[in-house]
């Protein structure tokens, strides 16, 4: 079992995938390859997840839950895009994807 195994926590990463669509292949190399990435993509798609749960109940507006995952995916999102602009400038010009 190699470290990235044993740190798997099965987390579906679509919310991620879905949130940065044009980078889909570039982070799913950088999940397999970075845990910190990984681990990043992970919280994303958890808060994305639970923070589309707590907009759907019925006192959504009232519930500090939703401006707390609201912040967070934000404050992710935005570190993701660094890590994805630094992944983009790495790239050797030819490669696939790179103009």
């Amino acid at each position: 079992m190699t470290p990235m195994d044993a740190n798997d926590r099965d987390v579906d990463l679509e919310p991620t995938f879905k949130r940065f669509p044009q980078d889909r292949a570039m982070l799913a190399l950088l999940i397999r390859t970075n845990a910190v990435v990984r681990i990043m993509c992970e919280e994303h798609a958890m808060a994305t997840t639970a923070l589309d749960h707590f907009e759907q109940a019925p006192d959504a507006e009232r519930r500090p839950e939703v401006a707390e995952y609201r912040a967070l995916k934000a404050e992710l999102e935005v570190e993701l895009e660094t890590v994805i602009q630094d992944a983009r400038q790495l790239r050797l010009p030819g490669e696939p994807g790179r103009k």
